[in-house]
């Protein structure tokens, strides 16, 4: 990553630039894109630094046949995806963007791929700083993260979009060819000529005929065929293939789920589909990355070790979750291509977006609740990707009218342009790199505090009295505001006070989940406070 003004950028990353009605140019970005970004990087930030279990904050469980409705965790990557979607609808469709030779193109998206999997494998496998780090053991490395299920999608539909997208029209102004850049991941988003038919000479959207009604899926027909292909080969494979001692699309945790005449709850032993956790997605990936490189406690203690008791390891960023991810930024890349065509036609655009949302969740519910194919934020499902997308879509049309269209909600919004949601998404991905990095740095500087001072660093990552780093510290203050005592905490969260559905009242786990909210919005003000650093210095970390 490097840091660059805002005005420098890369001859690969290619904007639109709206002329200014003086006759020079004025790049004006699509701040909907950037407060959506926003929105998605301050729920990760939150709920990955402890959230608090009676907002939901946590993954939800396996699939919505056990748990009816989504937590807050659920929603911030898929919103990630979906905008990778949307920037390369703006920038790898441009004319600037096509006119360059493929080879350059290619290494870029490949250079930049690669950035993304580094940062994902140091990030997952964990800080070199902190007390007990060390050298990485090779043997039980993770190989995959949530940067790498980014990179490898963004890196398939952008090299498709190389290959297969169609010529650039003669009929194009030089307006979409020149101009400063804007990074895809983690910078600004790209310029986009907004609903305001004053500047319609700058973005010409086409004139669409009979025939053409779905043009925003129709112009990339070749590259939506391959991406379909691939997800019917991804049905295929999940639904049909037989897993070895499991039944045919199983798609459940394992474990005690299924349970079974014989089935032990307490320990799983027995039950039916015991070793199935994940089906045949679980099945690939052990068999390609290894079940040591997975995680190794399952997904998530409360409702997979501890409820589910599922049996091996088992990663829902796998190398088989990619597949349908690649569906869910071509969604994305659908919506971003109804703001391009129909730009200067707020209603037009409006309608597209509004249709196109309201489909998409329509379609992931009606999969979700007729069975077929149940709502999984851990396996990543189709009926995934449609939810999450048709919720990301409306989203995006709320933003876009709120600060981009010219509408009187525009208006008003105009000075506001998305403030804090808009600043922090221009450095998203570079800020969840360093929200990733909070606590194992403040985790390698010792204090002498609690009733364990000493020379050697003890992390256990609660307020607890043995922690005796700079986390530990801080945890132990949130813990006296929120009315605990100093000292003498306890190691342990009570049982009763953990999880996404706590059974513990509030008179006996309210400081633990004050304690817990506290650090989260802790974190989150830094980010924020970094995000507004960047914003007035006019800093864009790209990859």
């Amino acid at each position: 990553m490097m840091p660059t003004g805002t005005g420098v950028g890369d001859v690969s990353d290619p904007v639109v630039v709206v002329a200014a009605e003086s006759g020079g140019h004025q790049q004006k970005r699509l701040a909907s894109l950037d407060m959506l970004r926003g929105v998605a990087i301050i729920l990760m930030v939150f709920v990955n630094a402890g959230g608090c279990p009676p907002l939901w904050t946590d993954h939800a469980n396996w699939d919505t046949r056990d748990a009816p409705v989504l937590h807050l965790a659920d929603y911030a990557c898929p919103f990630f995806v979906f905008c990778i979607g949307t920037s390369l609808s703006l920038v790898a469709t441009s004319v600037r963007w096509r006119m360059q030779p493929r080879i350059p193109r290619v290494r870029h998206i490949l250079t930049r791929t690669l950035k993304m999997l580094v940062l994902g494998f140091v990030i997952k496998n964990g800080s070199v700083l902190g007390p007990g780090s060390g050298a990485w053991d090779l043997r039980t490395i993770r190989l995959v993260s949530v940067l790498s299920r980014l990179g490898f999608s963004y890196a398939t539909v952008a090299l498709l979009l190389v290959f297969f997208s169609p010529p650039p029209s003669p009929s194009a102004g030089r307006a979409d060819m020149t101009g400063p850049a804007a990074p895809l991941l983690g910078g600004p988003a790209p310029s986009v000529q907004a609903c305001d038919s004053t500047n319609s000479s700058a973005y010409k959207p086409q004139q669409l005929g009979r025939g053409r009604r779905l043009s925003e899926v129709t112009e990339y027909s070749t590259v939506w065929a391959i991406v379909i292909g691939v997800q019917v080969i991804y049905l295929g494979f999940t639904f049909g293939y037989k897993v070895p001692g499991c039944p045919p699309g199983y798609l459940g945790p394992g474990g005690n789920a299924d349970g079974g005449p014989h089935c032990n709850v307490s320990t799983g032993n027995g039950c039916r589909n015991q070793n199935c956790t994940g089906g045949f997605m679980g099945y690939f990936d052990t068999a390609v990355l290894g079940r040591h490189h997975l995680v190794h406690h399952g997904v998530g203690t409360e409702f997979c070790d501890l409820k589910f008791k599922c049996p091996g390891p088992f990663d829902p960023n796998g190398l088989w979750g990619v597949l349908p991810s690649i569906f869910h930024v071509m969604l994305g890349f659908t919506a971003g291509r109804a703001i391009k065509l129909y730009g200067n036609k707020k209603a037009r655009c409006t309608a597209r977006l509004l249709s196109w949302g309201l489909g998409w969740l329509l379609a992931g519910v009606v999969l979700d609740r007729t069975g077929w194919i149940p709502i999984s934020k851990t396996m990543w499902s189709i009926s995934y990707c449609f939810a999450m997308s048709g919720v990301a879509t409306l989203l995006l049309l709320l933003f876009f009218l709120m600060v981009d269209a010219n509408s009187p909600m525009a208006v008003r919004c105009t000075a506001w342009r998305g403030g804090i949601l808009r600043i922090a998404g221009q450095n998203s991905i570079a800020l969840y790199v360093i929200s990733e990095s909070i606590t194992p740095v403040l985790a390698s500087f010792c204090v002498s505090s609690g009733t364990s001072p000493g020379p050697a660093c003890v992390a256990t990552g609660g307020p607890n009295a043995t922690d005796n780093t700079f986390v530990g510290f801080i945890l132990r203050g949130l813990w006296a505001i929120a009315g605990g005592r100093w000292s003498n905490i306890g190691s342990p969260v009570p049982p009763a006070c953990a999880g996404n559905f706590p059974t513990g009242s509030w008179s006996d786990c309210h400081h633990w989940w004050v304690t817990s909210t506290l650090w989260s919005v802790l974190n989150v003000v830094v980010i924020i406070c970094l995000a507004i650093y960047f914003d007035r210095k006019g800093i864009t970390i790209k990859l």
